[in-house]
């Protein structure tokens, strides 16, 4: 079971970290799941091929990445 973020401007800062590792050239897997209607919820997301210097890597993601 996953449980949803605090609130929409978590799911936004989130989604802009994930976008930000992809323009990095990380690799970004998301599974098409089916997210609950109610509440604030982001999709499992897998980072690889992550440099180490990249802010993915340096800074913590409240969310399920």
């Amino acid at each position: 079971d996953m449980g949803s973020l605090v609130d929409a401007s978590q799911v936004k800062a989130v989604s802009e970290m994930v976008d930000m590792a992809r323009a990095e050239g990380a690799s970004v897997y998301q599974e098409c799941a089916t997210l609950p209607t109610g509440g604030h919820y982001y999709p499992p997301t897998l980072i690889t091929d992550v440099d180490s210097t990249s802010s993915v890597v340096q800074q913590e993601i409240f969310g399920p990445v």
